[in-house]
């Protein structure tokens, strides 16, 4: 991960386009008359959220889900497109679960857990991406 701050002797600084780090108030000094030290002008706060965020990043505590509860998301069974909503992950000592359920009326009652780790390969954000997958699938049965 290429950090975009860092965290010198307790001075946020950000770096630039030159790949140099400097103080966070270069770009608001002049207009809002920010007190480095205080870090109380809208640019240095959220500067101070992204030092924060990066830092859980190197720590591994910083999930990126591929999307939210409530999410409608799709997948394919027996040649045919679920239709599926996302009520839960589930963290694990080996990885992440999706926890899934049917709305259609003929698969009410169907529960999934989905490996996050499947997103894009066994259920998919769109209804299209879920059909691409399944003709693509169905392709190569023929072939064997």
């Amino acid at each position: 991960m290429d950090r975009l701050t860092k965290n010198k002797f307790g001075e946020l600084l950000i770096k630039n386009n030159d790949n140099e780090y400097r103080s966070p108030c270069f770009g608001c000094e002049s207009i809002n008359k920010c007190n480095p030290e205080k870090m109380t002008c809208g640019f240095c706060k959220a500067l101070e959220k992204l030092a924060e965020y990066e830092d859980l990043e190197e720590q591994g505590k910083l999930l990126k889900l591929p999307c939210a509860v409530g999410d409608m998301v799709y997948s394919f069974s027996f040649g045919k497109i679920l239709t599926l909503n996302v009520d839960s992950f589930v963290i694990y000592t080996d990885g992440i679960d999706a926890r899934l359920s049917s709305k259609m009326k003929e698969y009410e009652f169907l529960k999934i857990d989905m490996d996050i780790a499947d997103f894009g390969k066994k259920w998919f954000a769109t209804q299209e991406e879920a059909e691409a997958a399944l003709k693509e699938l169905e392709g190569k049965d023929e072939t064997d």
